[in-house]
């Protein structure tokens, strides 16, 4: 995780978990072939900065993302018997982690979030280090409309790309 961080970041807590992810279709209608469901394992670490996941080698679809946390738009840990899910959702995006904990971690980003932070610098440090903000977005994120019509980008990618513009442009 330490070769992922940007300037000034630090890891606060780390979990194994499963990803799904949705995106609101009548917003974003483009992104209907991305939003079949799948679990992606990895794992998610919450910074002092973003929640990052990013899966495990042996799956079919890699890579990584990150949430950053001013464009959280809501969080909410749901327990139900035994399992536990966080759902985070940004203006586009719809991340589910099956995670041990989520009401530590929903907690922990809520403190966070508080804090003061400098989002213009981050903003700067996302842009100029693409590849830690989410492994292969570098090349789609000038035309990312003709990386997703043209399904160039993994479903991960597609995430990783929408998340980061959610922060990078609001």
């Amino acid at each position: 995780m330490n070769e992922a961080l940007l300037p000034g970041e630090k890891v606060l807590a780390t979990r194994p978990a499963n990803l799904t992810f949705s995106f609101d279709e009548t917003k974003q209608p483009e992104l209907a072939a991305h939003s079949k469901a799948r679990s992606i394992g990895g794992k998610v670490h919450v910074t002092t900065y973003r929640i990052y996941f990013a899966s495990n080698r042996l799956n079919s679809t890699r890579g990584s993302l990150s949430i950053f946390h001013p464009s959280v738009v809501f969080d909410e840990p749901v327990i139900v018997g035994f399992a536990g899910q966080w759902v985070v959702k940004t203006a586009t995006t719809t991340c589910r982690f099956a995670v041990r904990d989520p009401k530590e971690l929903s907690q922990l980003l809520r403190q966070t979030r508080e804090k003061p932070l400098d989002a213009a610098a981050v903003k700067e440090h996302a842009k100029a280090n693409l590849d830690k903000v989410g492994s292969g977005i570098a090349p789609f994120w000038k035309d990312a409309a003709k990386a997703i019509q043209s399904k160039d980008a993994g479903s991960l990618q597609v995430v990783a790309l929408m998340t980061a513009r959610d922060f990078v442009t609001e």
